[in-house]
């Protein structure tokens, strides 16, 4: 049988294997990122931060569109939140109900009915409406606060 005259094109399969490895290199990438809680639970979907009797935790990462909790655990009775984080999200509920809310220029006031130097944890379900980073501020007041960094994606 004659030898099969067939043309090779040196450069499109070097192209071909370079676009494979980048391929493969995505998807790994992708993998890790859904198994340490880029897409949903995981080790780094969310963070704790705590200062002088106020803690805060919240999902780092978030859908635009997609539900997202931010718990705040306070001997207060009054939570700010910043008008970026405020802007970036819908406020769906609150838990307990708060007795006042007062927006400002730089945020919004959070005012609960507790006696005052008890704990009182207070849950808000948000729903992104946003895509990019949020620099998002809670605390006591606008003075007082705590970082709140959120990562909205598509």
């Amino acid at each position: 049988m004659p030898d099969l005259e067939i043309e090779r094109d040196d450069r499109f399969i070097a192209i071909e294997h370079v676009l494979h490895h980048v391929a493969v290199v995505v998807m790994v990438a992708a993998v890790l990122a859904g198994a340490l809680g880029v897409f949903g639970f995981g080790p780094l979907s969310s963070s704790t931060a705590a200062r002088d009797g106020f803690e805060v935790t919240y999902d780092r990462f978030a859908r635009n569109g997609a539900p997202l909790t931010l718990e705040i655990t306070t001997t207060g009775t009054q939570v700010w939140i910043n008008e970026a984080l405020i802007d970036a999200v819908q406020v769906d509920r609150v838990l307990p109900a708060p007795a006042q809310e007062q927006r400002s220029a730089d945020g919004t006031t959070f005012t609960f009915d507790a006696p005052a130097g008890e704990p009182i944890r207070m849950t808000f379900a948000l729903t992104g409406d946003t895509v990019g980073l949020v620099r998002g501020q809670v605390g006591v007041s606008a003075g007082d606060t705590i970082a709140v960094p959120v990562v909205f994606y598509p």
